[in-house]
């Protein structure tokens, strides 16, 4: 069996770049399906799964460009194919396809989705939001000749079907409502981005998210930082461990991080510090988004 063994004793000291969301990222890169031309991420993190997910948007013909950490895909020429289902498979993300592509071509295929089998993970709110917008279950496929605006309440706050009911209703002809969303940092990244191509979407805590959509698709966006609402988890590991023991009058700095992913952690911090001198200095990149129409 294989150990990680960690020697302890040592003041922890320096400077730590948070990296892009992975969660944020993904259903970033298949949202761009909506629009039509190119989008530019930046910070955007070189794993397996991002790579998985840009090889399917390839399957519809986008064009990408991917170095470093910066992420440029232009869905002007993409047509509708069914995706491969041995990529599909491979990632819990696919699932995002079923917004992206009903949204943009008017059809999409039931996705053999991968991922963390910690569960037993249905899509069935997916495929119920799909069919509230109008779009018909036919063997494996949804097909919509018109997304037309709708009311909907998810059962419970699922991540994925919130995102695919956003890409859907900023498809649809029409006012939605989304009641019951998820509230994850991830989900929220995604409100941002559709509403920096174009769509009205307002956020109401009582009643839920209130789209308002003319057209289906948006403007060009030129520059997103994918980790506008920070990767949570990086950000409150490494925030934890820069109060634990002998970490005492050393200067902890963190870049690129936002405040609100590690509320919990502060609560933490500031109690666990109480008597100790541990300065926490978070940097904070401000997310921009450059639009042209």
């Amino acid at each position: 069996m294989q150990k990680i063994i960690v020697n302890g004793g040592r003041a922890l000291a320096g400077e730590v770049r948070i990296s892009g969301s992975k969660n944020a990222a993904l259903p970033l890169i298949f949202a761009t399906l909506l629009i039509n031309g190119e989008t530019t991420f930046y910070n955007v993190p070189d794993i397996g799964d991002v790579r998985v997910a840009l090889e399917l948007l390839s399957g519809f013909g986008a064009e990408i460009s991917f170095f470093g950490s910066t992420l440029r895909i232009n869905a002007k020429k993409v047509k509708y194919k069914p995706e491969n289902p041995e990529l599909s498979g491979k990632i819990r993300a696919s699932t995002y396809l079923l917004g992206a592509t009903l949204g943009r071509f008017g059809r999409a295929e039931i996705p053999a989705s991968g991922g963390c089998n910690f569960s037993n993970r249905p899509i069935d709110f997916h495929i119920n939001a799909a069919k509230s917008f109008g779009a018909t279950l036919s063997g494996g496929s949804l097909i919509a000749e018109k997304l037309h605006g709708a009311k909907i309440s998810l059962p419970k706050p699922s991540v994925g079907a919130t995102i695919n009911a956003l890409l859907l209703a900023v498809s649809a002809l029409g006012d939605s409502e989304i009641s019951g969303y998820a509230k994850e940092p991830h989900v929220l990244a995604v409100v941002d981005f559709l509403r920096s191509a174009g769509a009205e979407i307002q956020l109401e805590k009582a009643s839920g998210w209130v789209v308002i959509d003319d057209k289906p698709y948006y403007r060009v966006v030129e520059t997103v930082i994918v980790d506008d609402e920070g990767n949570e988890i990086d950000s409150r590991l490494f925030s934890e461990a820069s109060v634990f023991e002998d970490c005492n009058c050393y200067d902890i700095v963190f870049e690129n991080i936002n405040v609100n992913d590690i509320d919990e952690a502060q609560e933490y911090i500031n109690e666990y510090n109480y008597d100790r001198n541990v300065d926490l200095y978070l940097c904070i990149t401000t997310s921009a988004y450059n639009v042209t129409e």
